[in-house]
């Protein structure tokens, strides 16, 4: 059967009715031409015991369109428009009926094969955020450096072999690792061959100061599943960053990151998450920021220079908050607590006014510093 859909539009198939009634399931490969997915239904199925299922995108959610049967695709809106409409409802979380089971998640949240890949590129579809994701064991040039070998022991490619290969020098990268996500660096460099794999140098690493843990994403449960659904129809991110048990339904879980070592990142799901889009926003400031200091190097000596190198800045940023720790407890103030915004201490001393300190460390002397607008106050400045 033949029938080519424009931008946008979608077909795809699934093993049976229980898998394309799992709510946001994914399917088993997804092109704009039915024949397309006819083949690859065919050459994939020996036994129609289980029928597959042919969804229709078509800009407003997958709904079910052909049933297939041995010889052909059974136009089910045509003979049987009821059915249909009760199988559309079940796939939106309504009930299942007389379905059989629900089929496990390795089943039902896969990555589809994108069979128009090898058709004319689309300028703008490259994303520009992607994740790596570490064992955790595995924390050699972590935000220094992705590799992803080719094969895999059965001599098959690694999904994320073709994914990493596919970034571009700009694009930025999400690191999570230990069960959290923990900073952000960019691409330096166009991918490279090497040692059975591709490799790809990564620059201006940023760590967060509050990483983003396995417990803060299940809070955002019900906004993640909401991007989760939306990028369903979308190849790039066929491979989802997150494991999600049962989405769009009462049984919904975020079960951890993607089984995979590397994935695009839906650029939505960034502002799903409150304490991810806080700080990766500062982080795109302060990239920003370096940016700028790379291409005016005559900046004044004797002023504070924000220091380029991540580890670096932190070990500077935390000496100088300990030495104004220890100043302010030999000038008598006794209850001092590290707030972090809008200023970094409160300190309190007997019968007198709270005091809100900022702190800013130099590794190199400097008789002036930088203060933001929100500090735009009478203010004094001691230097030590």
């Amino acid at each position: 059967m033949t029938e080519t859909l424009p931008n946008g539009g979608r077909f795809a198939w699934w093993r049976s009715l229980e898998h394309f009634c799992v709510p946001g399931s994914s399917p088993e490969s997804i092109s704009r031409d039915l024949g397309r997915v006819e083949d690859h239904l065919r050459a994939q199925t020996t036994s129609y015991r289980k029928r597959p299922i042919v969804g229709r995108y078509d800009g407003n959610g997958w709904r079910i369109a052909y049933i297939a049967q041995k010889d052909e695709l059974e136009d089910l809106r045509e003979r049987r428009p009821a059915q249909a409409d009760k199988y559309d409802a079940a796939r939106a979380g309504g009930t299942r009926g007389n379905l059989d089971p629900i089929p496990p998640v390795d089943e039902t949240s896969i990555v589809p094969v994108d069979l128009d890949e090898d058709d004319e590129p689309d300028a703008d579809a490259s994303p520009r955020l992607w994740m790596e994701i570490r064992r955790d064991t595995n924390s050699e040039g972590l935000g220094e450096f992705l590799f992803a070998a080719q094969y895999k022991d059965d001599d098959s490619t690694r999904p994320a072999f073709s994914r990493v290969w596919s970034v571009e020098p700009g694009d930025m990268i999400l690191h999570y690792w230990k069960q959290a996500i923990r900073g952000v660096s960019v691409v330096a460099n166009h991918p490279e061959e090497d040692a059975g794999g591709v490799y790809v140098e990564l620059r201006d690493r940023i760590l967060f100061r509050e990483p983003i843990t396995l417990d803060d994403l299940r809070i955002e449960i019900e906004s993640i599943v909401d991007v989760y659904l939306d990028s369903r129809d979308d190849a790039r991110f066929g491979q989802f960053p997150f494991q999600i048990n049962f989405p769009g339904t009462g049984q919904q879980h975020l079960h951890g990151a993607a089984v995979t070592y590397f994935t695009a990142f839906p650029p939505g799901l960034v502002d799903a998450v409150p304490l991810l889009s806080a700080q990766f926003e500062m982080a795109n400031l302060d990239l920003r920021g370096r940016d700028r200091e790379e291409s005016d190097p005559d900046i004044p000596l004797g002023n504070a220079r924000r220091q380029a190198d991540p580890l670096l800045r932190q070990a500077v940023e935390v000496h100088a908050e300990d030495t104004a720790i220890a100043m302010l407890k030999a000038d008598g103030y006794t209850d001092i607590v590290p707030v972090g915004k809008p200023y970094d201490l409160r300190a309190l001393r007997f019968n007198e006014e709270e005091l809100h300190v900022e702190v800013k460390g130099s590794a190199q002397r400097v008789d002036s510093v930088i203060l933001t607008p929100n500090w735009s106050v009478p203010a004094f400045v001691d230097t030590v």
